[in-house]
């Protein structure tokens, strides 16, 4: 079984998951989504012909995927976190899940 992944955030933390998830003979790259295009053109290079997204929402709409590797800034995890679990996606946040335990519970409750 295949298990398609998009990312969200490319600087270091996201593109050293998406190197380790590449190494996984059962996954493949479903999409990458960041504000930064040069970083979007060097993970094309690096990983190959993965669609590519500078609008979040744009990726959500677009791209069937299973699940979404969440690695932007801290303050955008809850946000991209719920709008990733209502489109129906398994995520992995990068640390911290969120700022408080008031959003983490929030986050928690959009499963």
């Amino acid at each position: 079984m295949t298990i398609r992944i998009g990312f969200v955030g490319l600087r270091n933390i996201g593109r050293g998951h998406a190197r380790r998830l590449q190494a996984m003979p059962n996954v493949q790259f479903a999409a990458f989504c960041d504000r930064d295009t040069g970083r979007l053109a060097e993970c094309r290079e690096e990983f190959g012909d993965v669609p590519c997204f500078t609008d979040f929402d744009e990726m959500l709409a677009r791209v069937s995927m299973d699940g979404l590797v969440i690695a932007v800034p801290n303050h955008l995890h809850v946000p991209m976190g719920v709008k990733a679990m209502e489109a129906g996606l398994h995520i992995y946040v990068e640390k911290p899940l969120a700022h408080t335990s008031e959003a983490a519970r929030g986050l928690i409750e959009a499963r």
